[in-house]
C-alpha cells in the first residue's frame, strides 16, 4: 500500500471507520492566562508592540504575525488578531497557522499568582492541525520505509506549493489537506493525534510567550503565565478516495439529511426545504446535519480524487465526553483527544452504513400501497397527510417530545412501513420494500 493510501479509505469498499485513522482540521481553543503587569500606560504599550512579532515561512520569509489598531487606552475596544484569513477559501494565500484574537482574560476565578496583574489577556485561537502538517519540509532523500525527516525546524507559517497539486487538485484554493510528495502523507500518519497536536501547541506557546516578551517595554515587569487552556470546537475527519467526488456527494445528500432533523446546506438552513441545495460552501456541494447533542457531520467533496467527512464536536459535548472542557496542562489538554476521537467514530460509523449502503432491491410496492398504509395507520386524514408530506420532502420523520406524530409512527414501524435511520434514533424512513414506492411519490410531487 502506498503512504496515500495508509491516510485515505476507498469509497467503493471501506464501511468503517477507526479512530486511530481520524485527523484533526481546526481547533478552537483559547490560550492563557498571561498577565501583564505595571502601570496602564505600559500594558497597553506591551499590547501595541505585539504588531511587530513576526514569523518565518517555509521558505525563510518574515510574515506578521499580529494585525490591528494600537492599543492606546483601557477604555478603548481591544482589536488586535492574527494576521490570517479571515475567510477560509483564503487560507491558500500565505499566513501564519493560528488565527483568533488577543482578548481579555475572561476566567471567573483569577489565577492567585495573577491577582495583582494590570490586566490580564488570553489568546483565543482556531488552529488547524492539517495545514500545520502540510506546511512542514522534509528532506527528499528520507528512505519510503522510515519517517521523513524535516528538513527545518517546525514552521508556522505556510505558503501553498504549485507542486503539491500536481496530481490531485482542491476544488477551489485550499491548504488545510495532505496532498503532494509522500512524506506529507508518511509524517501525518508516523505519530498520534495527540502527539501531533501537542507539538504544534508547544510551538503555538512558544511564539506568544516570546511575542509578549519581546513587546513589554523597557523597565515593566515581563508578563507572568499561569497555564490555562478551553477547548470550545474540535473537527475530526476521514477522507475517502473517490473516482467522482462530487457525483458522489450529490447522491448522498437525501441520505445524509435522513439522519438529522436539523441540518444546513452549504451555510443555508433548509430545515423546512424540500429541495436539495447545490450551493456551494468552499469545496464543493456540502451538507451539515446534526446527529447528536453538540455534534455535526460535514460530508463534501474535497479535491479532484477525495470525499471528506467532518465530525464537529462543540462545546457541550467536549466537555461531556472528556471531562470538561478545561485543562491546566498541555498534557492534560492532549489526552482528551483520544475520547473525543473515539466518540466521533462512532456517530460516524453508524451514518457511514446509511450512505453507504448498497441500493435497496425494487419492490413491488406501488405509491398507492404506502399511501393506503400510512392512511390507515394514522389517527386521522391530516395527519397522514402531514405524514406523506414530511416523507416526500424531507426521506425522513423526527420525533420529538410530545410529537402529534408518534402513535402514527410507531404503528407504522410495526408493521415493517418505517424503520429508524439508525439505530435507538428518533428519525424514522421508509424500509426498503417501500423505497421504490416513496420514490414514485416524490416523483408525482414534482411532477408541473
Amino acid at each position: 500500500m502506498t503512504h496515500r493510501s495508509n491516510f485515505l479509505y476507498d469509497i467503493r469498499q471501506d464501511r468503517e471507520v477507526t479512530a486511530d485513522r481520524a485527523f484533526i482540521d481546526r481547533i478552537q481553543l483559547s490560550i492563557g492566562d498571561w498577565g501583564l503587569f505595571g502601570t496602564e500606560d505600559q500594558v497597553c504599550e506591551t499590547l501595541t508592540n505585539l504588531r511587530q512579532h513576526d514569523v518565518m515561512t517555509p521558505d525563510g520569509e518574515l510574515l506578521p504575525l499580529f494585525t490591528g489598531d494600537p492599543f492606546l487606552s483601557f477604555r478603548q475596544l481591544l482589536n488586535i488578531r492574527f494576521n490570517s484569513a479571515q475567510v477560509d477559501k483564503n487560507t491558500a494565500d500565505v499566513s501564519p497557522l493560528i488565527s483568533g484574537k488577543v482578548a481579555y482574560g475572561d476566567r471567573y476565578r483569577r489565577p492567585e499568582a495573577l491577582r495583582s496583574a494590570t490586566s490580564r489577556i488570553q489568546f483565543q485561537t482556531s488552529l488547524n492541525l492539517t495545514r500545520f502538517v502540510q506546511a512542514q519540509k522534509f528532506k527528499l532523500r528520507t528512505l519510503t520505509d522510515r519517517p521523513p525527516r524535516l528538513l527545518t525546524p517546525l514552521v508556522l507559517a505556510i505558503s501553498a506549493d504549485e507542486a503539491w497539486f500536481r496530481d490531485e487538485t482542491p476544488l477551489t484554493k485550499a491548504t488545510n489537506l495532505i496532498v503532494g510528495p509522500w512524506t506529507k502523507y508518511a509524517y501525518a500518519s508516523s505519530r498520534p493525534l495527540e502527539i501531533h497536536v501537542s507539538r504544534y501547541l508547544r510551538l503555538v506557546e512558544g511564539v506568544l510567550n516570546r511575542a509578549l516578551l519581546e513587546a513589554t517595554p523597557e523597565g515593566a515587569t515581563r508578563p507572568l503565565r499561569e497555564k490555562y487552556y478551553s477547548l470550545q470546537e474540535i473537527e475530526f475527519y476521514w477522507e475517502f478516495d473517490c473516482e467522482s467526488p462530487i457525483a458522489y456527494v450529490v447522491s448522498a445528500l437525501p441520505k445524509v439529511r435522513s439522519l438529522a432533523s436539523q441540518f444546513f446546506e452549504g451555510e443555508i438552513e433548509t430545515q423546512n426545504r424540500d429541495q436539495t441545495s447545490l450551493d456551494v460552501l468552499h469545496q464543493s456541494p456540502s451538507i451539515k446535519a446534526k446527529v447528536g447533542k453538540g455534534t455535526w457531520l460535514r460530508v463534501y467533496a474535497k479535491t479532484t480524487k477525495r470525499v471528506r467527512f467532518e465530525v464537529v464536536l462543540e462545546a457541550n459535548i467536549i466537555g461531556e465526553k472528556s471531562g470538561g472542557q478545561t485543562a491546566a496542562s498541555r498534557n492534560a489538554l492532549c489526552s482528551k483527544i483520544s475520547e473525543l476521537a473515539s466518540y466521533a467514530t462512532s456517530k460516524l460509523n453508524p451514518a457511514l452504513a446509511v450512505i453507504q449502503a448498497p441500493p435497496a432491491p425494487l419492490s413491488t410496492f406501488p405509491a398507492i400501497r404506502l399511501l393506503s398504509e400510512v392512511n390507515r395507520h394514522s389517527t386521522d386524514q391530516y395527519l397522514a397527510e402531514a405524514i406523506v408530506s414530511t416523507l416526500v420532502s424531507f426521506d425522513r420523520i423526527s420525533l420529538y417530545s410530545n410529537s402529534p406524530f408518534k402513535e402514527s409512527v410507531h404503528r407504522l414501524r410495526d408493521m415493517g412501513v418505517l424503520k429508524t435511520v439508525v439505530p435507538r434514533s428518533r428519525n424514522y424512513t421508509v424500509t426498503d420494500e417501500y423505497r421504490t414506492a416513496l420514490e414514485q411519490l416524490r416523483l408525482n410531487f414534482s411532477s408541473p
